[in-house]
């Protein structure tokens, strides 16, 4: 088996390589062309790799689906949501499966709606009638709002707003509801970034990791207005939040502080993150039902997947691990935050070097790419040359021609079929399968129409 990993990230490369490498039987394709055919798997960081998927064969698998963006765009993802909200009464319970995110808007396109809604959180405080004085606006604590640029990621660019004078127009944005009665532990604020693995779009095949990392914001959660900008408050992001840990003078809180285990996923430090194995316990400690929680998340990220796929194009050379980012309100609510494309490879800590690394490693084997026979391939090209060659001699009935090409097939794919959809493969691993399930059966028996 031959893989080819594209050098545009150090990070991915050095983990992605590794990890073929702990699976073993796989080596590198040694030529710079992704064009080449030798190879059965290519992983790129970008989402557009530079390959022509009409050319691949039945044994070739990129990382990446052509048209992912409808997922992983910010306001192209707040845009599929939305559609199929639009769909239902607000009083159905088919609405409330799309209700994930939290109230959206892209800027500038919508700016009008989005300063309705900003206005519906504004009060006028009374004045004494002796004085001609304009009524004081007061804002709210609860009319924060928070702008995100529709293509950024690792939290660049991002701020929190509770005045219409502090929104920025100088790129696309996204202008989003702040959740700001979030769960909190040990009153620090945190979100969950979970690994989703797509097979197939169009008909959907996805899988839900059952580990990944809880990502906590490391100074006490407030709403205070002078405490809006301080984003070791507010934003979880791991590449923000590392500022803070690199810091020696820094006392790190006590829901970071990881648990005398045996377990490595519970013990191991992972700066501002940890797994969701030591999530789950510290939920435990507040009465949260862990497994009530996952069974919402699950819909919550089918729900994403859904609305999605009808603008993602059915492509059988293609899989894709995306980065999830959900938050979880005082409710227990399951709010979707975004879906990232190429989520970070980087290992900082002990902890991202173990669940990152299984993470990719179950990642290939669950695809398992058809493997084949590359002397059986130049035997079968040969002779097709052959036979065009000398056509006459070539010619045979229709049911030869049947069983040669089966012959042919058995000898290149080492007489290995192809899995097909719906299949269990060999491997999961870590992963549990979200579609097709009982889960997914509530969005699929939907009518959506057609969409441009």
């Amino acid at each position: 088996m031959v893989y080819k990993v594209t050098d545009d990230k150090p990070e991915v490369y050095k983990l992605v390589t590794a990890s073929f490498h702990t699976i073993g039987e796989w080596r590198e394709d040694p030529t710079d062309d992704p064009e080449s055919p030798h190879w059965n798997v290519l992983w790129s960081w970008s989402s557009k790799p530079k390959v022509n998927r009409a050319d691949l064969n039945i044994w070739q698998r990129v990382n990446h689906y052509p048209g992912a963006f409808e997922l992983t765009r910010k306001d192209a993802l707040k845009r599929n949501l939305a559609y199929c909200k639009s769909l239902f009464k607000p009083d159905r319970s088919v609405y409330k499966l799309f209700d994930v995110m939290p109230r959206t808007y892209a800027l500038p396109q919508e700016y009008v709606q989005f300063c309705n809604a900003f206005s519906e959180g504004i009060t006028f405080e009374k004045q004494d009638p002796g004085k001609k004085t304009r009524p004081r606006i007061n804002y709210g604590s609860d009319n924060t709002w928070i702008m995100k640029p529709v293509c950024s990621s690792r939290g660049r660019g991002i701020f929190l707003i509770n005045s219409i004078e502090e929104v920025e127009y100088g790129e696309a944005f996204v202008i989003q509801k702040y959740v700001d009665k979030p769960l909190l532990i040990h009153r620090h604020k945190f979100d969950l970034r979970l690994y989703v693995l797509v097979t197939c779009f169009n008909p959907l095949e996805a899988w839900l990791y059952r580990e990944g990392f809880a990502r906590f914001c490391q100074v006490p959660y407030s709403t205070e207005k002078e405490d809006l900008k301080d984003k070791f408050v507010h934003l979880t992001n791991s590449s923000v939040q590392q500022d803070l840990v690199q810091d020696p003078d820094f006392c790190l809180p006590e829901c970071l502080r990881p648990m005398v285990s045996d377990d490595p996923l519970v013990s191991l430090p992972g700066g501002s993150k940890r797994s969701l194995r030591y999530l789950r316990q510290k939920l435990e400690d507040y009465n949260v039902n862990w497994d009530a929680l996952w069974q919402k998340i699950r819909r919550v990220v089918l729900a994403a997947l859904f609305s999605a796929q009808a603008k993602i194009p059915f492509q059988p050379n293609s899989f894709e691990l995306f980065g999830f980012d959900v938050m979880v309100d005082e409710s227990l609510k399951v709010w979707l935050l975004e879906v990232n494309a190429s989520p970070s490879l980087g290992i900082q800590t002990p902890l991202d070097q173990r669940i990152k690394k299984e993470l990719i490693c179950d990642v290939l084997k669950l695809v398992d790419p058809t493997r084949y026979d590359r002397d059986s391939l130049l035997e079968v090209v040969q002779k097709k040359v052959s036979d065009l060659q000398n056509p006459k001699s070539a010619s045979r009935g229709r049911s030869q021609e049947e069983d040669d090409l089966n012959a042919d097939l058995r000898a290149v794919l080492v007489g290995r079929r192809p899995r097909q959809y719906g299949e269990m493969p060999s491997h999961v691993g870590n992963f549990e399968r979200l579609s097709p399930s009982t889960d997914y059966n509530l969005f699929s028996r939907l009518k959506l129409g057609s969409r441009k």
